[in-house]
Order: structure tokens, then sequence, then C-alpha cells
């Protein structure tokens, strides 16, 4: 398998447009939202998150994820003096369970321990992402009523 990133370009927004409209389809399934009512939900969650970003996160790099060439993700990764961020790492549903977060996230880790800084993330509640990060010596750090903060210190690896 082969994975790349390549920094996202404005040419690309249409790809993540789609693939936050693939990841959020999910969570609307079972609304009674018609197709067109969830496409303009979907739309302004995303721009509001894309507008969020843009105004914290100004300084984090964002990346396509390729596999193969193809994109299939997004990374948005703050490399800071002090640590990472993971901001946002997001998949196409049709590729989950292939690997695709695990190497990303273990070539994070690769470069974080070997700059000797931790990568911090902040993950939903629901969903898999605590028990994947925990299997890669992630440790929670803390909690919201909706999320996990979570640290990977390279110290058990």
């Amino acid at each position: 398998m082969s994975i790349s990133l390549r920094p996202s370009a404005a040419s690309d927004e249409s790809f993540l447009f789609e693939l936050f409209g693939a990841i959020k389809e999910r969570d609307l399934e079972h609304t009674n939202l018609t197709r067109t009512q969830r496409r303009h939900f979907v739309r302004s969650q995303y721009d509001a998150r894309k507008k969020h970003y843009n105004k914290f996160f100004d300084d984090a790099e964002d990346s396509l994820v390729l596999k193969e060439k193809k994109k299939v993700g997004r990374l948005m990764l703050q490399r800071k003096e002090e640590e990472f961020r993971i901001i946002a790492l997001e998949i196409l549903p049709d590729y989950n369970g292939e690997g695709i977060y695990e190497s990303i996230i273990q070539d994070i880790q690769t470069e974080a321990k070997e700059m000797g800084k931790p990568v911090h993330v902040q993950v939903e509640k629901l969903g898999g992402w605590f028990d994947m990060l925990s299997a890669l010596d992630f440790e929670k750090t803390g909690e919201t009523e909706a999320h996990f903060q979570m640290e990977w210190s390279g110290e058990r690896a």
C-alpha cells in the first residue's frame, strides 16, 4: 500500500467538500432531512469548519492523503516548537479499515520522536478513534462532554 501526502490546493476544494460530506452523511442517515436539506446542512457545516480552521489553525499544514496517487483523505497537522498537533485526519469511508489512519499516525509519531516532541489530538467520543489511538500508545489527558484529548509522548514507544 503506497500512502503519500501532498499539500492541498485551491483546486482540491471540491474533493475536500466531498470528503466532508461523505463522513457527515453517516451522521445524517437516520434523520428526516431530505437529500437537498442534508446537502445544504453539510455545506453550512463545511463552510463553518473551514472558517474555524482558517481562524484558529492558519499555521497548520493542510495535506491531501493519497493512496496509489488517488485522493482518499485529508491531514491537517501543526508542527509547533513544543508539539505536533493533529487538527484533522479524515479518510473517505470506502477506505476505512485499510490501515491508512494507522500508517499516517505512525509516520507522525516517528517524526515527532526524532524531534523529541509529543503528539496531541482531540477526538470525538463516538467512533473508534479512542481505541485506535490507545493501541498506538496515545493516552487520554482530558475530556469534554463530546471529546477526548489525547497525547503520545514517545516514552512507551
